[in-house]
C-alpha cells in the first residue's frame, strides 16, 4: 500500500516513482496497490489530472486517469481528498485489506517529511529557514498527517510494516508512537533526496521472494537504496529500549556532568539542527564522562539499540539508525514536544533530561580567567585584519540590525549584505594568551552565523609563532548558539596562544557575530597569588593583592589569602611578592 502524495511540489518525482514501481507490477502473490494525489502546475505528463486517484500496479501501468480504479466501491472513482487528513489514510488502508487481502501489509507513507514535530507557521510557501515537519503534505488542502494522525489511522488497521519514504523520520519519537501498531519501521535519519527509494530492485526482490518477513522487506529496501541513513527498524524493541534510556537519564540528571553532555551532543551527528543520533551521542559520552554507573546503563543501552536496528545501509559511519530531538544549549524546547503531541515525552523521561540540561551550569567547578562582552568596543590588543582595506571588515557597529537571543549589542559582526557587491576576508585576533599554569581550558562564546552562498567562518588557534589551526568551520548551514571549544590539549601548558575568527569567500553574502567570549579553567587550576588569572604570577597580582588589603577592591579569598588566616592583607602581599620575584 504505497500513499503517493503528489499534491505538491515533489510531483515530478512522484510521477518517476510510479514509473518505477509499475515496472515491476503485481503478481499472484504479491498486490501493489497506489493511491496517487497530484497537483497543477509542477508535471503535465500523462493527462495533467489534479485530483486523486487508486491504481491496482500492473507491470508497464502508466499513471493516466484512465488507467485508475474507476469505483472505489462507493460508486465514485478518482476525486479530489486531503492527503493530510487521517480519515483519507484510513480510507485507504481500509480498502486495500477490503479489496486485496493478504497475510502481510506493507504501508509506505511517500512525501515531504520532518519528524515528529508539528508545522509552525501557516502555509507552505515559507523561507527555507523553517523546516517543514511531520510528513504528507498536501497543498491542495493546506493539510499534513502528524504522528499522532498517523498513530490514529493505525489503531485499527495494524501493518505489518512501515516505511517512510520521506526526509528525517527515522526518530525514536515516531518509532515509539507506532510501535504497537506495526512490526518493522523503514525511514532516513537525514534529509533524503528527490529519488527516493529504489523502488524497482526492492519490490523485484520482493516478487522474487514473496515469503519474505517485514524484516527482510527492510533489508531489501535498506539494501538497494541509495539514502545513506536509511535504516530497519524492530518496533517491538522500542519499549525495552525507553526503560534502558530513562535508567541511563536519571542517572546523568543526579551527576551534574553537564558539560560532558554537551560536549557529547556537539560532537554527534546532526540533522536538521535539532535531531541528534541517539546513539552516537552516547557513544560520545561514554568517552567523556568518569561515572562508572553512567557508563554501565550506556553499555546496556547500546545493547539493546543493537538489537533494535535490523539494518542500515553504513554509508555515513555517524548515523547508526534513529535520532532524537535534541535542542542546542541555552536555546528553548519546543512548545509542542509534549504528550499533546506525541507520546514519547510522557513514556520517558527525555523532556525531564532536556529541561535540565538546556537550564544547567556547563561549567560548575571551574573558573572564568577571561571574559569579554564588546561592551567599550574592539578590545585593547585585539587585531582586525580588513582583508581587502576597504573599512568593510568586523565592528561592533551592527550595520543592519542583526538580532539574536544569545547576542547583546554592542557585538562584533561582519556583514557582508551589509558591504554589498565586495569580496570579504576579515580577521579577528586576539591579544596571547598565557597557558603555562592549566591543563584543563575551555573557550566559549556565542555566535550568529546565517549563510547565502560560498562563505566560511572558521575559529581558529595559534600557539606561539606556529601556523593558524582550525577548532571550528560554519559552512553551507545557518547556526546560532554558545560554541564550547575544549582546547586543553591544544593549549595547556602552553605561552603565547591567540585566538582568531575568520570570515572568508564572501561576497554580498550574508554576515557572522560573536559575543560574550570566555576562557575558563578547572578550579583547581587557578594556583594561590595569580589574583587576575592570566596563569603567570607577577607585579599585576601584587598590586592586585594590595588594593585588595587596603580596601579598593572587592576581596577574593579563593586567590589571595595566601596564608589560609580568612583575610587578604599586607601580609599575603609580601607572600606573593615573594612568588613574583623567585623567592618562593
Amino acid at each position: 500500500m504505497i500513499y503517493l502524495d503528489g499534491d505538491n511540489d515533489l510531483e515530478e518525482y512522484a510521477i518517476n516513482d510510479f514509473l518505477e514501481i509499475s515496472s515491476i507490477g503485481s503478481n499472484e502473490n504479491i498486490n501493489i496497490v497506489v493511491q496517487f494525489d497530484r497537483i497543477g502546475g509542477y508535471d503535465t505528463r500523462y493527462g495533467n489530472w489534479t485530483e486523486c486517484n487508486r491504481f491496482y500496479i500492473t507491470t508497464g501501468l502508466e499513471p493516466r486517469k484512465e488507467n485508475s480504479i474507476k469505483d472505489w466501491r462507493d460508486g465514485i472513482g478518482g476525486r479530489e481528498v486531503n492527503m493530510g487528513d487521517t480519515q483519507t489514510l484510513i480510507d485507504f488502508i481500509n480498502w486495500a485489506k477490503t479489496n486485496y487481502p493478504a497475510e502481510k501489509y506493507a504501508l509506505i507513507l511517500w512525501n515531504h517529511g520532518g519528524g515528529w514535530k508539528s508545522l509552525s507557521v501557516t502555509g507552505f510557501n515559507i523561507e527555507k529557514r523553517h523546516v517543514l515537519k511531520e510528513v504528507c503534505y498536501d497543498d491542495t488542502s493546506n493539510d499534513y498527517l502528524s504522528m499522532r494522525e498517523v498513530s490514529q489511522a493505525l489503531l485499527n488497521n495494524y501493518v505489518d510494516f512501515i516505511g517512510f519514504d520521506a526526509c528525517l523520520m527515522a526518530m525514536i519519537e515516531v518509532a515509539n508512537e507506532i510501535k504497537n501498531l506495526s512490526n518493522v519501521m523503514v525511514a532516513s535519519e537525514k534529509e533524503e533526496t528527490t529519488t527516493g527509494w529504489n523502488y524497482r530492485d526492492f519490490l523485484l526482490n520482493l516478487k522474487n521472494n514473496p515469503d519474505a518477513t517485514p524484516e527482510q522487506l527492510s533489508f531489501f529496501i535498506v539494501n538497494y537504496s541509495s539514502q545513506d541513513t536509511l535504516s530497519g527498524i524492530r518496533l517491538n524493541k522500542i519499549s525495552e529500549l525507553n526503560q534502558s534510556l530513562n535508567l541511563l537519564l536519571s542517572e546523568i540528571m543526579n551527576s551534574n556532568d553537564w558539560l560532558n553532555v554537551f560536549l557529547s551532543r556537539e560532537e554527534a551527528e546532526t540533522y536538521d539542527i535539532e535531531f541528534v543520533d541517539i546513539y552516537g551521542f552516547f557513544e560520545n559520552y561514554y568517552m567523556h564522562t568518569e561515572n562508572q554507573q553512567i557508563k554501565n546503563y550506556i553499555e546496556q543501552f547500546k545493547e539493546i539499540f543493537r538489537q533494535t536496528i535490523i539494518c542500515d545501509n553504513n554509508l555515513n559511519d555517524a548515523s547508526y539508525g534513529l535520532s532524537i530531538y535534541f535542542p542546542t544549549y541555552s536555546s528553548t524546547i519546543d512548545q509542542n514536544y509534549n504528550e499533546n503531541t506525541i507520546s514519547f515525552p510522557i513514556e520517558t523521561l527525555w523532556d525531564e533530561f532536556l529541561i535540565s540540561f538546556l537550564n544547567s551550569n556547563l561549567f560548575y567547578g571551574y573558573e572564568t580567567i577571561f571574559s569579554e562582552d564588546f561592551s567599550s568596543g574592539i578590545p585593547e590588543g585585539w587585531t582586525i585584519i580588513d582583508g581587502y582595506n576597504d573599512g568593510y571588515t568586523w565592528t561592533t557597529n551592527n550595520p543592519k540590525n542583526r538580532t539574536s537571543q544569545y547576542l547583546t549589542e554592542p557585538f562584533m559582526i561582519v556583514d557582508s549584505d551589509a558591504s554589498g557587491y565586495r569580496n570579504m576576508n576579515e580577521q579577528l585576533i586576539t591579544f596571547s594568551f598565557n597557558f603555562s599554569n592549566y591543563n584543563k581550558i575551555f573557550i566559549k562564546f556565542s555566535h550568529k552565523f546565517w549563510y547565502y552562498s560560498d562563505e566560511i567562518a572558521d575559529f581558529d588557534i595559534k600557539i606561539e609563532e606556529n601556523e593558524w589551526m582550525n577548532l571550528k568551520r560554519w559552512e553551507e548551514i545557518d547556526d546560532e548558539g554558545v560554541v564550547v571549544v575544549d582546547i586543553s590539549d591544544i593549549a595547556g601548558g602552553k605561552d603565547n596562544v591567540k585566538f582568531r575568527w575568520h570570515y572568508y569567500n564572501a561576497y554580498f553574502d550574508w554576515f557572522w557575530a560573536i559575543d560574550n567570549v570566555e576562557i575558563l579553567v578547572k578550579a583547581g587550576d587557578v594556583q594561590k597569588g595569580d589574583i587576575n588569572k592570566d596563569g603567570i604570577i607577577d607585579i599585576d597580582d601584587v598590586i592586585f593583592c594590595l588594593r585588595m588589603a587596603i580596601g579598593l577592591d572587592p576581596v577574593d579569598k579563593s586567590v589571595a589569602d595566601m596564608n589560609e588566616d580568612e583575610l587578604v592583607d599586607i601580609t599575603d602581599v609580601i607572600k606573593i611578592l615573594r612568588k613574583a620575584i623567585g623567592l618562593e
